[in-house]
């Protein structure tokens, strides 16, 4: 690794030359080839399965997730009208509020659905 010469960082801005010969390192290749798919446990855990809408209300986006969940995935797949009632309804919603005043619904979100605190609940 070289020494950095006194001139090459410059105030007010900033300017920074230097050389890096770092042959230790590996190197960075982009990935072609997409991972596996998630295996999914069929049966005997918790599975929540449900649409999510965004809307606004008050300069306020809201994103509300709603849906059935039961103790398999098998049972929501196996009955998706919930006619033999072997799971039950949830209901979780995210308000963002927007700071500069423009509607948070016109703002692209960075991350979609955003993370953060979902208020809910499961019908049991």
């Amino acid at each position: 690794m070289s020494e950095l010469p006194s001139d090459a960082i410059k105030g007010g801005g900033g300017s920074l030359d230097a050389e890096v010969n770092n042959t230790d390192a590996p190197s960075i290749q982009p990935q072609t080839t997409k991972p596996p798919p998630t295996k999914l446990i069929p049966s005997g855990v918790v599975c929540l399965r449900g649409n999510l809408v965004q809307e606004t209300r008050d300069d306020t986006a809201v994103y509300r997730i709603t849906g059935l969940w039961s103790m398999g995935l098998d049972q929501i797949l196996a009955d998706p009208e919930n006619k033999l009632a072997l799971c039950s309804d949830f209901e979780y919603e995210h308000k963002t509020e927007s700071s500069s005043g423009e509607t948070s619904a016109s703002v692209p979100a960075v991350t979609f659905p955003p993370s953060g605190t979902y208020i809910g609940s499961f019908t049991v």
